[in-house]
C-alpha cells in the first residue's frame, strides 16, 4: 500500500525535502537570514485517497487534516441473492477511487423497535440487505505510524443498530492517539437463521452465525488493509457494548478469529450460561429454522432465498436472534471454553452499570434477558423463581427480603442486575483469572448525567434523571463523545470523559489502563485502576468519583455462583 501522489501529505512531504535541498546549498557559516515559511497547501479530503486490497479509497467530507474520516468502505461482498445466509464473500476489486459520504445503510431490521438508534438520533435509519460497510476515523498523517486499532461492535440484541448512531463515533477515541473502526454485520433472521438444508450445503456442514462470521470478515479486513490507515494491525483490541460485547465475548471462544484481535473490552455483555441456560445447538438452531420456513410459508430454502428481505424481516420476532454453538465458529459453550483453556488469552477489560435493568423498564421480555423486572407480586416472584432458580428458590428470596408484594417489587430490578449484568462482569474477571496468563480489569460505572428541563431519555421519562446510570449511558463517556450527546455537562462529565477514554486508550495501547499516559492533555490525571484479584475482587468506579472499590454486592454474585452451577449441573467457568 502506498500513499496516493495526489495527497496533500504528498505534496507537504515533497515540499519539505524541496526546502531541505535549497537550504542545504546556501553556503556560509553565518545566520541564516529570516524568511517567512511558505505555508502547504490546506487539506483537501477529496484528494486524499487511501490504496487498500481491493482498490482506492477516498475521505469523507468530513475530514481535516487533524482527523481523517473514511465512511462506508466495503469488507465484504454484498450478501444478496445466493449470497444471503453464506459465509461472507471475498469483494471485488474496483478501479479508479471508492468515494463515499456518509455512513452505508444499517442491516434489515424492525425499525419501529430500533431502540438503539432512536435512543441517540431521534430516528431510526436507512436499511437494507447490502449493508457490509465499516467506518474509519484516524488522526495518522503517514502510513507508517502503526498507532493501536479499535474495532468497535454495535450492541441492539443481535437484532438492531446502526454504526451511524452519534455516540458511536470514532473522533473522540481516534484524537487520543487510536484508530477506530465501526462495522456493520447481519442482524435478526439474516444474521443468525439456521436451517437444514443450508447446513447441508455449507461446506463446513453448519448454519448460523453469520454476523459473527461478518464481524470475524471484518477483522480480516483490518489485518490486511489497517496500516494504509496509520494503524498496526498486531495491535487491535475488540471491544463492543451490550449485544456487541456478547459477540466479543464469542469471538473469544472461537478459533476463526484467534489472533485477529489481542485485547477484549467487554461493556454490559459478557454472556455465560446463566439466566439464560446453554446458548443452543446447531441442532436446536435448526429446528428454530424450520419452525420459521413454516411461519414464512416457504417450503424450502430456495423459496426462502425468494422473499424480500422485508418480508423476512416482518417475521423476525419468530427466529431467536443471537449464537449458535455449531461446533465450527463456536466450539462449545463458553464456560466449557475458559475451563479447557481454549478462550483467547488476552488482556480484558470488562465493566457495567448501576442502574442496567432499570432502562428496559417499559419493555417485555422473559426472564434472563432484558425485561421489566423479576416480578411485581410476591406469588408472581414465587413462580418466577422457581422456574429460575430451581431448589435454590428458597435461599435466593431469603437473600433479598422477599416476603410480601412490596418488597418484591423492590428489588424486581436489583435482583436481575445482579445475576444477568454483574454476575456476568465477575466471573469474566474470575474466569480470566483463574484461566488465562492475562490480565482483567472491572469497572462500575455510576455516572447519573445532568439533563436540559425539556430533555427525556429512551425511557420517555416525565423525570429522566430516574433512570440513573442506564445501560449504553457509559459509551457517551468512555468514547469521548460529550459533544454528540449535549446535555448540561459538569466539570465533573467531561473529568470523567477525559480520564475515562484515556483509561480505554491506554488499555488499547498496551493492555493495561494505567499507562502510557498517566496525565491527560487537559491535566487530569489517572487514578491507578488495580488489576482484578480474585482475592478481592477489586474494581474501578467510574463516576463522580473515580477510585478502586469493592465489588457491588457481591455476596450476591456467590449467590448466584451457585444457583448457576446448580442449574446448569456442571463446574462454573472459574472452578
Amino acid at each position: 500500500m502506498t500513499l496516493n501522489i495526489a495527497s496533500p501529505r504528498f505534496n507537504d512531504a515533497l515540499l519539505g525535502c524541496c526546502l531541505l535541498l535549497a537550504l542545504a546549498g546556501c553556503g556560509g557559516g553565518g545566520e541564516e537570514p529570516d524568511a517567512e515559511a511558505t505555508p502547504g497547501p490546506a487539506y483537501r479530503y477529496d484528494t486524499d485517497r487511501v490504496n487498500i486490497a481491493s482498490g482506492t479509497v477516498g475521505a469523507d467530507q468530513e475530514s481535516t487534516a487533524a482527523m481523517r474520516v473514511f465512511k462506508q468502505i466495503p469488507y465484504a461482498a454484498p450478501p444478496l441473492g445466493a449470497l444471503r445466509w453464506k459465509p461472507p464473500q471475498p469483494l471485488s476489486s474496483w478501479t479508479g477511487t471508492r468515494k463515499a459520504t456518509g455512513f452505508g445503510p444499517a442491516c434489515m431490521q424492525n425499525q419501529s423497535t430500533n431502540f438503539t438508534s432512536l435512543l441517540y438520533s431521534g430516528s431510526a435509519p436507512t436499511v437494507s440487505e447490502n449493508c457490509l460497510y465499516l467506518n474509519i476515523w484516524t488522526a495518522a498523517a503517514t502510513e507508517g505510524e502503526r498507532r493501536p486499532v479499535m474495532v468497535f461492535l454495535h450492541g441492539g440484541g443481535n437484532a438492531t443498530g446502526a454504526t451511524a448512531v452519534p455516540t458511536y463515533g470514532g473522533a473522540g477515541l481516534a484524537s487520543k492517539g487510536v484508530v477506530v473502526v465501526t462495522m456493520g454485520y447481519r442482524l435478526g433472521v439474516l444474521g443468525w437463521l439456521s436451517h437444514s438444508e443450508l447446513s447441508a450445503e455449507s461446506p463446513d456442514k453448519v448454519s448460523g452465525n453469520y454476523g459473527l462470521l461478518d464481524q470475524i470478515a471484518a477483522l480480516r479486513w483490518v489485518k490486511v488493509n489497517i496500516a494504509g490507515f496509520g494503524g498496526d494491525p498486531d495491535n487491535v483490541t475488540l471491544f463492543g457494548q451490550s449485544a456487541g460485547a456478547e459477540d466479543v465475548h464469542s469471538l473469544m471462544t472461537s478459533p476463526l478469529a484467534r489472533g485477529l484481535f489481542h485485547r477484549a473490552l467487554l461493556g454490559s455483555g459478557p454472556q455465560f450460561p446463566g439466566a439464560r441456560g446453554d446458548v443452543r445447538t446447531l441442532a436446536q438452531a435448526e429446528m428454530q429454522g424450520a419452525t420459521f420456513a413454516a411461519a414464512a410459508k416457504a417450503p424450502d430454502l430456495a423459496a426462502l432465498r425468494a422473499m424480500s428481505a422485508t418480508d423476512l424481516q416482518a417475521l423476525s420476532n419468530t427466529y431467536a436472534a443471537g449464537p449458535t454453538i455449531d461446533g465450527h465458529v463456536l466450539p462449545d459453550q463458553t464456560d466449557r471454553a475458559f475451563r479447557s483453556h481454549q478462550a483467547a488469552d488476552v488482556p480484558v477489560m470488562v465493566g457495567y452499570m448501576a442502574d442496567e435493568q432499570i432502562a428496559f423498564r417499559q419493555a417485555s421480555a422473559p426472564v434472563g434477558s432484558m425485561g421489566p423486572g423479576f416480578a411485581e407480586t410476591f406469588a408472581a416472584f414465587q413462580a418466577t423463581s422457581q422456574g429460575a432458580f430451581g431448589v435454590l428458590a428458597e435461599q435466593v428470596r431469603s437473600f433479598y427480603g422477599v416476603a410480601d408484594d412490596a418488597s418484591a417489587a423492590a428489588v424486581r430490578y436489583s435482583i436481575v442486575h445482579d445475576f444477568q449484568f454483574g454476575w456476568q462482569v465477575y466471573t469474566l474477571a474470575r474466569a480470566m483469572n483463574a484461566t488465562t496468563s492475562s490480565k482483567a480489569y472491572v469497572y462500575f460505572f455510576t455516572r447519573v448525567p445532568p439533563y436540559y428541563d425539556y430533555q427525556r431519555n429512551y425511557l420517555e421519562a416525565t423525570d429522566p434523571t430516574t433512570a440513573g446510570s442506564y445501560h449504553t449511558l457509559e459509551q457517551v463517556y468512555l468514547y469521548n463523545n460529550l459533544d454528540r450527546r449535549p446535555r448540561p455537562y459538569t466539570d465533573v462529565d467531561r473529568r470523567l470523559a477525559d480520564i475515562g477514554s484515556t483509561y480505554l486508550v491506554n488499555f488499547a495501547t498496551s493492555g493495561d489502563p494505567n499507562g502510557p499516559v498517566t496525565t491527560t492533555a487537559a491535566g487530569n490525571v489517572l487514578p491507578h485502576w488495580p488489576a482484578f484479584a480474585a482475592s478481592n475482587g477489586q474494581l474501578m468506579q467510574l463516576g463522580e468519583v473515580i477510585a478502586p472499590a469493592a465489588p457491588a454486592n457481591r455476596a450476591a454474585m456467590e449467590l448466584f455462583d451457585r444457583v448457576w452451577a446448580q442449574k446448569l449441573g456442571r463446574p462454573l467457568a472459574f472452578q
